[in-house]
C-alpha cells in the first residue's frame, strides 16, 4: 500500500523519463532494439501521462499537511473534477495549453512531431474515464452538506438558518463575540473551533463542527507514521516504545495538551 499511493514519485519518474527520452532511446537501440521501437511508438502517450500526473501531483501536494480538513479536501477534489472537464475540452479543440509536454512536442519543427486524431481520442477518453472514476470514488464528499456557519460563523443570516435551537442560541452569542472573532481571523478553521475558549463557551457549536474538521484520510499520515516510527526506533531512542507508551501517537497528533489541567489532576509529592 505504501508503494501504491506514491503518486508524487510516479509523476516525477515519468517526467524524468521524458527529460532523458532521447538518451534512453539511444541506449535501448544498442541493447534492446525491439523495446526501443516500442518506446518510440508510445512517446506521445508518455508525454500525455507525464502531463496528467503533474496535475495529480498538484492536488496531492495540496492535500498534504496536518491542517487539511474534510472541508478543504472536498473543495480541492471537487475543483479537480471540474478541471478534468476543462482539460478534456481543451484537447478536443486541439489546444495543448494545459499540457506542457504535448505543447512542446506539437510545436517542434520535426516532421514526425504531430498528434493524430486517434491519439486525441485516446487522451480524451482517458480523461472522461478519470472524471467518472472521481465521481464514484468521491461521491460521499460531493453529496456532503457542510453547514455554512462552520466556515463563516460571524456573517450568518439567521432567517433561513437550519440548526438546533441550542446551536442557534450559541451562534447568536458567537456572532457578537469580538474576542472570538479576533481569534477566528488570526487562526485556521481547525485552530478556532478546537480552541479551548471557543469550546468552553460554545459547546454545542464546537461538537457539531468537529466531524467536519477531522483530518482527511490520505497517504500523508501513513508516510508521516513511517518516518516518525523510524526516528523513534533509532539507537538514540531505544527506550521508547511504539505500542505501549503512545510515543508515535504524540508525534502524529496536532492536539495541544492542556498541561495545567493535567498537572492539577495529579497530587503533588508531599516533599514539594
Amino acid at each position: 500500500m505504501h508503494t501504491e499511493v506514491r503518486w508524487l514519485s510516479k509523476g516525477d519518474s515519468l517526467q524524468r523519463l521524458v527529460d532523458i527520452f532521447d538518451s534512453t532511446v539511444e541506449f535501448l537501440g544498442e541493447v534492446a532494439p525491439l523495446l526501443c521501437h516500442e518506446l518510440k511508438k508510445c512517446k506521445k502517450h508518455l508525454l500525455y501521462l507525464a502531463d496528467i500526473y503533474f496535475k495529480f501531483n498538484e492536488i496531492q501536494k495540496r492535500l498534504q499537511g496536518r491542517d487539511v480538513t474534510i472541508i478543504q479536501a472536498r473543495t480541492i477534489i471537487m475543483g479537480f473534477q471540474v478541471k478534468l472537464g476543462l482539460l478534456k475540452n481543451s484537447l478536443d479543440r486541439g489546444d495543448y495549453k494545459y499540457f506542457s509536454n504535448l505543447k512542446h512536442f506539437s510545436t517542434s519543427l520535426m516532421e514526425d512531431h504531430s498528434i493524430s486524431d486517434d491519439d486525441i481520442e485516446i487522451f480524451t477518453n482517458h480523461l472522461g474515464n478519470l472524471q467518472d472514476d472521481f465521481r464514484v470514488r468521491f461521491r460521499d464528499l460531493e453529496n456532503m452538506t457542510i453547514p455554512e456557519w462552520i466556515i463563516i460563523p460571524f456573517d450568518m443570516k439567521f432567517e433561513n438558518l437550519s440548526v438546533e435551537p441550542e446551536c442557534e442560541y450559541e451562534l447568536a452569542k458567537l456572532s457578537m463575540d469580538i474576542a472570538a472573532k479576533a481569534v477566528f481571523e488570526s487562526r485556521s478553521l481547525s485552530d478556532f473551533w478546537y480552541n479551548v475558549n471557543t469550546r468552553d463557551k460554545y459547546l454545542k457549536l464546537a461538537a457539531a463542527a468537529e466531524p467536519f474538521l477531522l483530518a482527511f484520510l490520505r497517504s500523508y499520515m501513513v508516510e508521516a507514521g513511517f518516518s516518525h516510527g523510524n526516528a523513534i526506533l533509532s539507537k538514540q531512542h531505544n527506550r521508547l516504545n511504539l505500542e505501549e507508551r503512545g510515543d508515535l501517537r504524540l508525534k502524529l497528533t496536532n492536539i495541544q495538551p492542556d498541561v495545567n489541567t493535567l498537572v492539577r489532576a495529579h497530587q503533588a509529592h508531599s516533599s514539594h
